[in-house]
This record gives C-alpha cells, sequence and structure tokens, in this order.
C-alpha cells in the first residue's frame, strides 16, 4: 500500500485576548503543495493533485511550477482548454524554461492547435538544448515529430474538405499512419 502523501504545512499566528482573535497571519507552505500535488498525481488521484496545484498558484500566483503542474493534470483530466490557459501563464513567469513550454505544446496540441503546438514544440526544444537536458530534448524532439505527422493529416484532410470530398467516408482509420522512423527505414532499406 501507498504511504499517505504529506500534507502541506499551514502555519497561524494569532494575535488577541481571552478568544477573542484581532488578527490572524496565515501562511502556507507552496513547496510542500506542489509536493503533495505531485504524490497525487503520481497515485493517480487527478483531482486532489488539480486542488493541491490550484491552492499552489493562489498562495504564490508567481510560481511557474504551480501553473505548469496545475497544466499537466488538467490534461489529464481532458480540460484542453484550461491547460493550455495554465501552461500559458507559467511561459509568461518564466519564458526561458523549456519544461513550461513543452507542458504548452502538449495543451496546444490536445485542444487541437496543432500549428501553434509545433512552434511551441520548437521553442521548447531549443530552450531543453540550451539547457544542456539531453533526455529531456529528446523526448521532445519525438513528440514534436509526432505532432507534425498530425499536422500533415490535418492538412489533408482540410485540402479534401476544400475540394467537397468528405475524409470520413468509408469508415477507413484516417488515424496518422505515417511515422518518420518508418519513412528512414524504408529509405535505408532502398538505398
Amino acid at each position: 500500500p501507498m504511504a499517505e502523501p504529506s500534507a502541506p504545512v499551514v502555519t497561524a499566528d494569532v494575535e488577541g485576548e481571552a478568544g477573542n482573535v484581532t488578527a490572524a497571519v496565515v501562511s502556507i507552505d507552496v513547496g510542500a503543495l506542489l509536493n503533495r500535488g505531485g504524490e497525487l498525481a503520481e497515485a493517480g488521484l487527478w483531482l486532489q493533485s488539480l486542488r493541491a496545484f490550484d491552492s499552489a498558484a493562489q498562495a504564490e500566483p508567481g510560481n511557474a511550477k504551480a501553473h505548469e503542474q496545475r497544466a499537466q493534470v488538467l490534461l489529464q483530466i481532458g480540460r484542453p482548454l484550461e491547460a493550455v490557459q495554465a501552461a500559458g501563464t507559467a511561459c509568461t513567469l518564466r519564458p526561458e524554461w523549456g519544461d513550461g513550454r513543452r507542458t504548452l505544446a502538449r495543451a496546444q496540441l490536445d485542444h487541437g492547435e496543432v500549428a501553434l503546438a509545433l512552434s511551441s514544440f520548437d521553442a521548447a526544444l531549443g530552450l531543453l538544448l540550451d539547457s544542456g537536458d539531453a533526455d529531456d530534448a529528446r523526448e521532445c524532439a519525438d513528440e514534436a515529430e509526432r505532432a507534425d505527422g498530425i499536422a500533415v493529416v490535418t492538412d489533408v484532410r482540410q485540402r479534401l474538405r476544400e475540394a467537397g470530398i468528405d475524409p470520413e467516408v468509408g469508415g477507413v482509420n484516417r488515424e496518422p499512419v505515417y511515422d518518420p522512423r518508418d519513412m528512414r527505414q524504408q529509405v535505408y532499406e532502398s538505398t
């Protein structure tokens, strides 16, 4: 069984006499909220995780990581528009952060904004390469490659529609079948 995730640290300083509160200062440990949200996400408890990241973003609106983590959870629960907004906030707060830009690209792709996603993947890849994060850069390049394949299929479908042809007629699976890695293999085998 999984251990109970740690609770965020909340402290309160109360001033007053004999039970009459005149002032209270409450502080929230945003780092603890982010850790808790991450633990909950790893356990697949998406809504609880979202609440933790929401609390972190509200307690510290300038925390890019809180907004980026929130965006990832929103993608998991099928709310891509909100994910685009949250990831966009993270990118505004930390424009040099490759992981934030990569999350924005995934959110844009899930929201159907393929051209914007490709642009964001490109920016993320550049930032990740600049930071020296080779593993994340490779993963980002793979995601961009898949997004590019989706863009090709989307473009073909649009061209068919413009020609008066319904791309969905005939019950044929119209999901992207083009994988650039397969194409490279075919080129190598034919030479």
